[in-house]
């Protein structure tokens, strides 16, 4: 059993990991930034390619990745960001975040696999191409709206994966090197 307080966050997401009980969730991953309680914006927008919604055993909260191209000087990457326990409001069907663009987050921390960095955030802003917003969300009450369990994965036909940014190279982009509320853990 993995204890909020072991969690090498910062005390406002060990608030959420022990609210929304994700602590076993974040526990089993490599965690190697955190980040303030901040809204990062995103200029210009991460757009939405591919979706994947899994859970990593039958106890634990359901999870939803976006995997969004981003630009950052003239190169293109694929960035993944996690919502654990998510709850989609105003959208009908998760297919309707395809397309859309990321313009914000609420980062609690990144992780690290063996082939990918992947950003948990706490909630995302959302806007489709008419400018309506959907801000996927953690939440832990029982609503139509929260994301079911169950495998999927949907994407757009034009997905292509380029790879995910360096950690540093999203530290640097988005955060100030004299943000003293931001630090690294593990710089792999």
């Amino acid at each position: 059993m993995i204890l909020v307080d072991d969690l090498p966050i910062k005390n406002w997401a060990k608030t959420l990991a022990f609210d929304f009980d994700i602590a076993e969730e974040l526990g089993e991953l490599n965690i190697t930034s955190v980040f303030p309680k901040d809204t990062t914006k995103f200029k210009p927008a991460w757009r939405i390619e591919r979706i994947t919604v899994y859970k990593s055993s039958p106890r634990s909260k359901a999870a939803i990745t976006f995997y969004c191209n981003a630009r950052i000087k003239s190169k293109i990457y694929t960035q993944h960001i996690r919502i654990f326990a998510p709850h989609a409001p105003r959208v009908d069907n998760l297919k309707d975040y395809l397309g859309r663009r990321v313009v914000g987050a609420n980062f609690i921390c990144s992780v690290r696999n063996s082939k990918y960095s992947t950003l948990i955030p706490r909630f995302i802003q959302t806007v489709d191409k008419k400018g309506r917003k959907s801000n996927p969300i953690m939440r832990n009450e029982d609503d139509e709206r929260n994301i079911e369990g169950k495998q999927e994965s949907l994407q757009l036909n034009s997905f292509i994966d380029y790879g995910a940014m360096d950690e540093r190279t999203f530290l640097e982009t988005y955060f100030s090197k004299r943000d003293p509320d931001k630090f690294l853990i593990n710089d792999r």
